[in-house]
């Protein structure tokens, strides 16, 4: 599951406005996860992809330091608590860490109000909560309050999001059974598995020495030693050689035992087919069906970070207009600052998830080529291939074709790309 859910590729789509402020939002979005990334300097993907799978609920922290800028923090949903408000609101959310308090006195040394007294010193363990609600934020180290300080932006800057895996029925008790992690059918398999594995060796060890039978005169006799069979060459008197104890109903039933918990593990998890492994030679269609069902199973915590996503860059949006700023972001350093105007309610932020996955791809590069004629290229680019940026593509695209019918246009590129590649030359 993480290692399928960690290689998504992404497609950020954009609705709601122009064609051209649509698609610079569109950057924006993919700027911000950049640069969360490398402040993190942890793969969102990798990260999402563990925890959606692990724990089921995933979580980011999203504020802004003292240079208004982005400063992203991991949040493990085991740890956190939160209580529900209306829609997908919160009234408050604490965030529970352990940390040492080296670590903590370098953070907070120079934050104005924190009370650096609140935290024990030379010590590897400290408990600390991370409490935020509409009005305040505190910072709690054990019993001892370290930092009081005003919220700033009048909501919380967390996104949080629960995937729709478990069951979702309103008994008691219904907590335990919502937002599963990936053993959630095999949970109660696996000590059964193990006692299972133990037995097999057991029984390896049996057929090393199995048990003998020997007929004696008087059964109350002591027994002989254990027959030394390997390589050996032992004497006996007539009608007194072992012979070996057969146990065909026990190895029968381990056998059946262990075929009928293997099958259940596989419809719990993922079964070999899904994984398209065969030693056979099939078909196309068979690898796309199992690629199918697989997705099946994993859409929920593939909708999850979509959503995840999605929240994420329309927080970053909120905390934009709330300060004020022009963030720069992006390996390029883009300055983006026409986001004050933009009303969430009027846009959709949508993010396409896709599998990496080299069969389908060409899959769908046939199907995009048949439907040529029948559907708008850019349709193609969003729907059929999930490009990440069917615009950019485009664009490229028609500038092609622009040099292709316009020597001017050709000799131009030509000419700018020989002077860039000049200044690398002596």
């Amino acid at each position: 599951y993480i290692s399928t859910l960690s290689t998504i590729i992404r497609q950020c789509v954009v609705e709601g406005l122009s064609n051209e402020r649509n698609h610079y939002i569109e950057e924006f979005a993919e700027d911000l996860l950049y640069t969360v990334d490398q402040q993190l300097k942890v793969d969102l993907k990798l990260w999402f992809a563990q925890q959606v799978s692990l724990r089921g609920p995933i979580g980011l922290k999203l504020q802004l330091d003292k240079d208004k800028n982005f400063f992203p923090t991991l949040v493990d949903m085991r740890w956190c608590t939160w209580q529900e408000g209306r829609g997908r609101d919160y009234e408050w959310i604490a965030d529970h860490t352990i940390r040492d308090s080296d670590s903590l006195v370098a953070e907070y040394e120079k934050v104005k109000g924190a009370d650096l007294s609140a935290i024990p010193s030379n010590t590897k363990e400290i408990e600390v909560e991370d409490y935020w609600d509409k009005e305040k934020r505190e910072i709690w180290v054990q019993d001892n309050l370290l930092l009081h300080e005003k919220n700033i932006y009048g909501f919380l800057p967390y996104v949080i999001v629960f995937p729709l895996t478990g069951f979702y029925i309103s008994d008691k008790g219904y907590m335990q059974h919502q937002c599963e992690s990936i053993f959630w059918l095999n949970r109660n398999l696996y000590d059964e598995w193990h006692r299972l594995a133990s037995i097999l060796q057991s029984m390896a060890i049996n057929l090393y020495k199995p048990a003998y039978t020997q007929p004696k005169a008087n059964p109350n006799a002591p027994a002989d030693p254990y027959p030394d069979i390997t390589g050996a060459n032992t004497p006996y008197l007539p009608g007194e050689i072992p012979v070996p104890l057969q146990k065909p109903d026990l190895s029968r039933t381990f056998i059946q035992s262990w075929n009928n918990l293997s099958n259940l593990l596989q419809q719990g998890g993922i079964s070999e087919a899904e994984l398209g492994s065969s030693a056979l030679d099939r078909p196309g269609i068979w690898f796309t069906q199992q690629f199918t069902i697989r997705n099946r199973r994993m859409m929920p915590r593939i909708d999850a970070i979509s959503i995840m996503y999605s929240l994420l860059v329309q927080l970053a949006i909120k905390e934009i207009q709330v300060a004020g700023i022009k963030p720069k972001l992006g390996i390029k350093k883009i300055s983006y600052d026409a986001l004050s105007g933009v009303k969430l309610d009027d846009v959709t932020i949508d993010f396409k998830m896709r599998i990496d996955d080299k069969v389908m791809d060409v899959v769908r590069r046939g199907e995009a080529v048949s439907m040529q004629g029948t559907l708008p290229k850019y349709d193609i680019l969003k729907d059929v291939i999930h490009h990440e940026d069917p615009d950019g593509v485009l664009n490229r695209l028609y500038f092609e074709q622009a040099m292709a019918e316009n020597p001017i246009i050709r000799y131009r590129e030509m000419s700018r790309r020989l002077r860039v590649l000049a200044k690398s030359k002596t």
